[in-house]
């Protein structure tokens, strides 16, 4: 089943059309796709051929795989939801085609009641697909000896889900054209799709955004999950080029800390630029102040040396309320999410999403 009911805080639901994935940062060491995909890689399995297991624990073998029979599971949902596209993959892995991303485009054109928040951290690939889908033929994908006239690119998108489905000539024919300006207008990009970038540090930040922000989209986001270390966010804040943020801290058995200094940070720079933010778990460690209970005798000075953190553009007063700055406050690991608004400091608990 590729549409689920979801666990992530910041969706309401899932879909699934592509399967698999390839590691490209250090941010995927402890993906939780590969944890969960490993349940079910046995012979006959959803996932088998596309995990395996390792010393280090499960691992993507590189292996993508679309699945058409997935692609119009959205449709069948008519109450508004907003829907995580591919959380067991990248829509814009390099082992798909753009016929197969357009498919992927082509449902979320035809479902205009549903939000769809897309994440990838490959943004050069989305970049150039995006270009690719304004050169879209009626004859099919571009680079057609002396091409018929450009197309509407959802209209285009939508032929491409169409064709992957086994529809027929005539479900394809030009009215589609149509059908679909009825349904989402004659707008492009889609609006309601939000296109954003995973990092988990500032050189992956500073990295993936400039592709980002030359995407067309109605709303750009970034997830700076699973953070790893301090961001700065300022610099890519201003001018409208973010309308979104959330953030979170690792979890699972091999998690690494998340101070919340670091959310404290973010969040101090999106109310100055009035971009909604939202802060989705703390991870599976916490102050050491807080009085958390640890699982082991493991704390981030055993990880880090000495436990001191990264100086903090703004005070970090969560624990205590008071004037001090816990710029070297010791982690330790509890396990779990740690997603309960009601265990985090009044200073993270924001929430918010995008007008």
């Amino acid at each position: 089943m590729s549409v689920s009911k979801s666990g992530i805080s910041w969706t309401d639901s899932t879909w699934s059309p592509i399967i698999g994935c390839t590691r490209v940062s250090e941010g995927c060491r402890n993906c939780f796709a590969e944890r969960n995909a490993i349940r079910m890689a046995g012979p006959g399995g959803r996932y088998e051929g596309l995990v395996a297991s390792h010393d280090g624990g499960p691992r993507w073998t590189g292996v993508v795989k679309f699945m058409p029979r997935d692609l119009d599971q959205p449709l069948r949902w008519k109450r508004p939801r907003r829907i995580f596209v591919n959380p067991m993959s990248d829509l814009f892995h390099e082992g798909l085609s753009d016929a197969q991303i357009a498919a992927v485009f082509g449902v979320m054109a035809l479902a205009p009641q549903h939000t769809f928040q897309v994440l990838t951290k490959r943004p050069r690939r989305m970049l150039e697909w995006f270009d690719s889908a304004t050169r879209l033929r009626v004859g099919g994908w571009s680079g057609i000896i002396d091409p018929p006239p450009l197309v509407h690119p959802p209209t285009a998108c939508v032929r491409s889900f169409h064709n992957f489905i086994g529809a027929s000539e005539r479900d394809i024919d030009p009215r589609v054209d149509l059908r679909v300006r009825a349904a989402i207008g004659a707008q492009w990009p889609l609006p309601n799709v939000w296109v954003g970038v995973s990092a988990e540090d500032q050189a992956t930040l500073d990295a993936r955004m400039p592709d980002l922000l030359r995407c067309p989209a109605k709303v750009r986001w970034v997830s700076l999950e699973p953070q790893l270390g301090p961001v700065d966010l300022r610099p890519w804040l201003p001018f409208d080029n973010l309308q979104w943020v959330v953030q979170g801290g690792e979890s699972g058995p091999r998690a690494r800390p998340f101070h919340p200094g670091w959310a404290v940070d973010v969040i101090e720079a999106c109310k100055k630029a009035g971009v909604p933010y939202f802060f989705k778990q703390q991870g599976a460690w916490k102050p050491k102040s807080w009085g958390a209970r640890a699982v082991d005798d493991l704390e981030w000075g055993t990880l880090s040396g000495g436990g001191k953190f990264w100086p903090l553009t703004t005070p970090w007063n969560g624990r205590t309320g008071d004037d001090s700055d816990d710029r070297e406050e010791v982690m330790v690991r509890v396990g779990g999410h740690q997603s309960d608004p009601a265990e985090w400091p009044e200073a993270i608990r924001v929430q918010d999403f995008p007008a």
